[in-house]
C-alpha cells in the first residue's frame, strides 16, 4: 500500500474576522531558486507586500475586507499563479488572477462594540 502524501496547505486560510475585516494567511510553496515573492491584489490596491519565507515556503497575513477579490504572485519580477489557484480569472492586462471571496456574514467572525485600547 502507498503512503498518503501529506497534504499540502491551502492557498489562503481565514484565520479570524473582526469588526467585518478578515486575516488571510496567504501561503505559496516554495518555487525552486526564488529569491523574494510579493503578494499583489485589489486588498493591496495592486501595490506589492512582500512575503516571508518560511521552512514551506513563503507566506503572508493580510486584513481583507468583505467581498470578492482578485489577487496574483510576482516572483523575482515576473506574474505567478500556482496551479491550484481558485477561480482562475483574466484580467484587462492579459493576465490570469486567482480569486478569492470573503463573507459578510463568516461563522469566525467576532465583533467588538469598543475598539481595543493598549493597557
Amino acid at each position: 500500500m502507498d503512503p498518503i502524501p501529506p497534504r499540502k496547505p491551502p492557498l489562503h486560510e481565514v484565520l479570524a474576522v473582526t469588526d467585518g475585516v478578515a486575516t488571510v494567511r496567504v501561503r505559496l510553496e516554495d518555487q525552486e531558486g526564488a529569491q523574494g515573492i510579493v503578494l499583489m491584489g485589489d486588498f493591496t490596491q495592486w501595490k506589492p507586500v512582500a512575503m516571508n519565507q518560511s521552512d514551506e515556503g513563503w507566506e503572508i497575513e493580510v486584513l481583507i475586507p468583505p467581498g470578492t477579490h482578485h489577487f496574483g504572485f510576482l516572483v523575482d519580477g515576473t506574474w505567478f499563479l500556482p496551479e491550484d489557484a481558485p477561480d482562475v480569472v483574466p484580467d484587462e492586462w492579459g493576465r490570469e488572477n486567482a480569486t478569492l471571496v470573503i463573507e459578510r456574514n463568516d461563522p469566525r467572525a467576532t465583533y467588538q462594540s469598543e475598539p481595543r485600547r493598549e493597557l
